[in-house]
């Protein structure tokens, strides 16, 4: 049989209130036994007074102990006219009846009075007996045995204030009693019953407990299931503070990531093919175009599918790109570099093209001092080349870029504006997906595969940093690139 969480909380919880209740009702009954074999000795050393009295009222008519002398007969006889005597003082007289032969006399709401109470028996004066010892003026044995233990009660025996002799008494070391053995096993039936119940009842409680705590977790299980399944749509409905409900909350939130990262793959997928399909569907027009002989095989015709062609590799290597970067693929061979100068040679690759688009570059770059990052330099140049291409591949003829360098505290912010056509706000978070294009004015007719942001995403995250987008002031983009400063 496999034990479940549920049955090991339960037998937990079962076996640590059985043993607690075992060790207590133990220790109940072991203190019950001292206790009550004090209570019985110091009974008896109350009843050793009365003793002592009584045998200083024998000596004051004897004048001696001669009759006591080596004599257990005497002894008993003196002790059992002791408990007569507290016989008869406990019994009261039978009520007298009415001289004129009427009914007994009746309580005021009409029932019989009560039933006088029963002739207490005397103390078993065998048990003192054998343990009694008396002594003379000159603590010499009179009767009884001469050594005791260092708990002897002792009894001092006076006759006008002259100590005539000693009264010593050993007390128990354990209930002999028939009477006390019967009370005692009577209390240990009556603490083992209440032990088992109580055992019965923790019992219950545990399996209570152990349902109540065990029901969350087979909600957990129930959910975890619909998830390996490929259900990623299921919710943990679990309440509380407690760590039951923080897995939970943990579960749920992995089931939404999932479900958004298994959204993102099928978007993907779709926009990957779309990507495909039409560039295919180009190459392959042509192509019948040429068969049918619709086209003339000629170096426009060429150059027309070689475009398409080229296109389709740009495509794929990004892809390729991207998903090496996703994976966390990419080579980075990081070293102290100097951002400034890596910006600097990247723009100096782009004026001929920024030119050729009449556009117009503004950077601060030449006058900033020297800071350090811990950078790969190749991806370095990859990510701020993507940048500027995108700024100038979806801005105006006669519009402006502008590149800036600021240091606050350790942390170096590179932004990159560029002129109109802009981005709404509201899609500038976008831009970073992959395949993703703003469908008007930045669209794939200015020749992007919506890949190059993604890209740029994962290697400035791959080297600790945030990038970003918003409007910008000048109209068009705004991406601002964040690297922590290095410090050797």
């Amino acid at each position: 049989m496999r034990l479940t969480i549920g049955h090991k909380i339960f037998l937990a919880l079962l076996l640590s209130t059985g043993v607690t209740l075992i060790v207590m009702a133990l220790l109940v009954q072991w203190s019950l036994g001292r206790g009550f074999l004090n209570y019985i000795n110091q009974v008896e050393s109350e009843r050793l007074v009365v003793i002592a009295n009584h045998l200083t009222s024998v000596f004051v008519r004897r004048r001696d102990w001669h009759w006591l002398r080596d004599n257990p007969r005497a002894l008993r006889r003196e002790l059992d006219s002791i408990g007569q005597a507290d016989q008869a003082a406990w019994e009261r007289p039978p009520r007298p009846r009415p001289a004129d032969g009427s009914s007994p006399r009746r309580l005021p709401d009409g029932r019989p009075p009560p039933p006088r109470r029963p002739a207490r028996p005397p103390p078993d004066p065998l048990q003192l007996h054998h343990r009694l010892t008396v002594f003379d003026h000159r603590q010499q044995p009179v009767i009884g045995r001469a050594e005791f233990s260092e708990a002897v009660n002792l009894t001092e025996i006076t006759v006008e204030e002259q100590t005539v002799g000693w009264l010593a008494l050993e007390p128990q070391q354990r209930v002999t009693a028939v009477r006390d053995l019967e009370f005692l096993n009577k209390q240990s039936r009556t603490f083992l019953l209440i032990g088992c119940g109580l055992i019965a009842l923790a019992a219950l409680a545990a399996l209570i407990l152990a349902r109540h705590l065990t029901r969350p977790l087979r909600r957990l299980t129930h959910t975890v299931q619909y998830l390996v399944a490929g259900d990623y749509s299921i919710r943990a409905d679990i309440n509380g503070r407690d760590e039951i409900a923080t897995l939970g909350q943990r579960i749920n939130t992995l089931a939404h990531t999932l479900e958004a990262n298994e959204e993102a793959r099928r978007r993907w997928i779709a926009d990957i093919s779309h990507e495909l399909r039409t560039p295919l569907t180009v190459v392959r027009g042509e192509l019948e175009a040429l068969e049918d002989g619709v086209r003339p095989l000629n170096a426009t015709t060429l150059g027309s599918l070689h475009t398409e062609i080229r296109g389709l590799g740009k495509l794929v290597n990004d892809l390729h790109e991207l998903s090496l970067s996703d994976l966390g693929a990419l080579s980075y061979r990081k070293q102290p570099l100097d951002l400034v100068d890596v910006l600097y040679r990247v723009t100096a690759t782009f004026n001929t093209r920024i030119q050729n688009h009449q556009l117009t570059l503004h950077q601060d770059t030449e006058t900033l001092p020297r800071l350090p990052v811990y950078a790969d330099e190749k991806r370095l140049q990859q990510l701020f080349g993507n940048l500027l291409e995108n700024a100038i591949r979806y801005t105006d003829p006669g519009g402006r870029i502008e590149l800036s360098v600021t240091l606050e505290k350790q942390t170096i912010t590179v932004r990159l504006d560029d002129s109109p056509p802009g981005v709404a706000a509201e899609e500038c978070p976008r831009l970073f997906e992959r395949l993703y294009r703003k469908e008007t004015s930045r669209s794939r007719s200015h020749g992007g595969s919506g890949l190059g942001l993604a890209i740029c995403r994962n290697i400035v995250t791959a080297h600790d940093g945030t990038i970003r987008a918003k409007p910008s002031l000048l109209g068009g983009l705004s991406v601002i690139v964040e690297l922590p400063l290095y410090q050797a």
